[in-house]
């Protein structure tokens, strides 16, 4: 007999949470994957259509933003979107921002839509001294942020110019830990930059031997005069702990090719992300 009971069964299961939030998890690559390499220049993510389709429902508004995370770690950044055009079950991101998720491609990266206030303030840390050196690095900085949606502290975003990849730490930011630039005048303010030395450098520490404990003056018995003997020094080398950790990682981190993903492609099977992960131990 028919029910009140088999109503849901009628509806999508997203149609039913349209108050909620949307969130959906993913298997992530690169946009160079899909020929964007363009978007290394920003962070703005790729999404199936079927998100644009749950958004829609949600009545969310222009411009849409998205928390960015990893679900196995506390990393998150923040995002916008620039097309729903990826397939079905799988999320395309700037490489970098894989990097700061500590995500390789294939796993999996949850995504979550989110308010975020308009940004007034941000101060901002080059990682090389080298940005701060060009003569147009404000300039440069404006250009850049156009292609950004977000800014989130504690993120390391990367600015490309004139062939060299500069990467800047977000320091802080006002109002809110996360806010958008879109369509508002943001004060800018920088930090000394991280300079860039050796990774890791090795230092010279004098270690003199143990002292004598006699205080005394000594006398030979042939009458000569007694030298007192001079301390040998030891050189031990100390290990500085690694300022530049995002030296290890790729620069620009532009990957362009994955045989993995090609032979999917080729065989007409779409990535999903049942089944298709295992979580990987750090």
């Amino acid at each position: 007999m028919w029910g009140f009971s088999n109503f849901n069964n009628l509806w999508p299961r997203d149609f039913l949470n349209v108050s909620e939030p949307f969130q959906e998890e993913y298997t992530c690559y690169p946009v160079s994957f899909i020929g964007k390499d363009d978007m290394e220049n920003g962070n703005k993510i790729i999404l199936p259509q079927t998100a644009l389709n749950a958004l829609a429902r949600r009545h969310i508004s222009w411009p849409m933003l998205f928390e960015v995370s990893n679900p196995y770690t506390d990393k998150r950044t923040h995002s916008g979107v620039l097309e729903f055009i990826s397939d079905e079950g799988t999320c395309h991101m700037p490489y970098w921002m894989m990097q700061q998720l500590n995500l390789k491609e294939g796993d999996i990266v949850r995504v979550t839509s989110v308010s975020l206030p308009k940004g007034t303030f941000v101060k901002l840390k080059p990682c090389s001294k080298d940005f701060m050196e060009l003569s147009n690095h404000r300039a440069v900085l404006e250009t850049a942020l156009r292609n950004y949606a977000t800014l989130t502290i504690g993120d390391n975003i990367v600015i490309h110019y004139l062939g060299k990849t500069y990467e800047i730490k977000i320091v802080d930011l006002k109002p809110a830990f996360a806010c958008t630039i879109i369509e508002t005048d943001v004060e800018v303010e920088f930090e000394e930059p991280i300079d860039h030395s050796a990774a890791v450098q090795y230092v010279t520490e004098v270690v003199p031997e143990e002292e004598n404990k006699f205080k005394g003056k000594g006398q030979r018995t042939d009458g000569k005069s007694c030298h007192k003997a001079l301390k040998k020094e030891i050189i031990k080398p100390k290990v500085v702990e690694n300022l530049e950790p995002w030296k290890d990682k790729l620069a620009g981190g532009i990957r362009t090719k994955c045989t993995e993903y090609e032979d999917l492609l080729k065989k007409g099977r779409i990535p999903g992300i049942v089944g298709k992960f295992t979580e990987r131990k750090n």
